[in-house]
Order: structure tokens, then C-alpha cells, then sequence
């Protein structure tokens, strides 16, 4: 089981043991194993030895050429609107909100408003700042932009999601129409209500 050390979960397991469940996985049938948290080097030299693990032999097949070439169907990288809302020679006015820490975002969309009127070039808005937890800046940029049609700017931090969440995150962004992101490594979960 996995055990809390600071503010990871990592699993414990010696390497003899991870190895003897690897071996245990293969005569059940499996054909891929690795390890994650936890997993050293001496992990993976074990589940060789225990394995008896021999290079991968490649199989060479006849490959089919096709004559035909797609196109190429990304689009090419253009200024997004945030870049091309600013005027030259004047310095953008962006001010920041917190998402709520409750399921209300009608306050905070209310100052969004007055922000708008007041002629705001965009609003930023951080990802959980102070690492306490809050609804998620994507929706609620999401939604000040649906309300506004000002410009927003999300906080990206590298403190909660891994490489395949963060990336998810920014296909997810693109979809609602998001297009400015500061990554930003988070502040510490260390002193707060949410450590680890």
C-alpha cells in the first residue's frame, strides 16, 4: 500500500518483491511492466534478473507505401485574440481573480463585469492559489469569457497534474476558447488545508 512521506505517496516495495509480482503478472499473462512512484534503478535490475530478460527481437515486415500524402492538417500558429486584443504602445491593463472557494462563481463573475466595464484588457485568474482549493480557473475563465468577452488568462502550475493531466488541460483550454496560459510552478501545499 502506498505510504504518505512529506507531501508524496510513494509505494515501499523492495525490489525482490516487485520482482516476484512481475513474475507473478508475466504467467498471467502480462506483456508490459514498469513501475512508478517509488521505483528506483535497483527496482528495474531486479525485474531483469528475476526475469531473465533478453533483448526484444524485431520482426521486419513488408511495409506498404501509400502515393497518396495527406496535407498537413495543424493549422498554422497565428497571434491568438489576447495578443491581438493589445494596442501598440500602451500597456495592457490585466487584473487578477481568485476563483471562488465555494460553488458559487456569481460574485466573482460580478467583478469580472465591473472589471469589463471599467475597460480591463484581460483577467488572470490562478490555479488554487496559496494552494487552498478552489473551483478550477478553466471553468470559471470559461465562463468570464462567455459573460464578458474579455480575454483570460489561466495559471497553469506544475504542482498538482502530471505531464499527461497538464497536457489535457491545455487541449481543454483550446477547445473553450481559452488561449493565454502563464505557467507557474504553484505555491507550496506544505501550509496549508490541502497538504499533499
Amino acid at each position: 500500500m502506498p505510504e504518505q512521506v512529506g507531501h508524496r505517496m510513494i509505494y515501499p516495495a523492495q525490489p525482490g518483491y516487485m520482482a516476484s509480482r512481475a513474475r507473478e503478472m508475466i504467467r498471467n499473462g502480462v506483456h508490459l511492466i514498469g513501475g512508478c512512484c517509488g521505483t528506483a534503478p535497483s527496482h528495474i535490475q531486479e525485474f531483469r534478473s528475476a526475469l531473465k530478460i533478453k533483448p526484444v527481437r524485431v520482426r521486419i515486415q513488408d511495409v506498404k507505401i501509400k502515393e497518396e500524402v495527406q496535407e498537413d492538417i495543424i493549422p498554422e500558429p497565428q497571434n491568438g485574440g489576447f495578443l491581438e486584443s493589445l494596442q501598440p504602445g500602451r500597456l495592457p491593463i490585466i487584473v487578477e481573480l481568485d476563483p471562488p472557494t465555494h460553488l458559487d462563481a456569481e460574485p466573482v463573475l460580478e467583478g469580472a463585469e465591473r472589471l469589463a466595464e471599467a475597460g480591463v484588457d484581460a483577467i488572470s485568474l490562478g490555479e488554487n492559489p496559496l494552494a487552498i482549493l478552489r473551483a478550477g480557473n478553466l471553468g470559471v475563465a470559461s465562463l468570464i469569457r462567455q459573460r464578458t468577452g474579455v480575454q483570460t488568462i489561466i495559471h497553469q502550475t506544475g504542482r498538482d497534474l502530471n505531464a499527461l493531466g497538464i497536457q489535457s488541460r491545455m487541449m481543454e483550454a483550446h477547445l473553450l476558447g481559452i488561449e493565454a496560459v502563464l505557467a507557474v510552478s504553484g505555491d507550496s501545499a506544505a501550509g496549508t488545508d490541502q497538504p499533499g
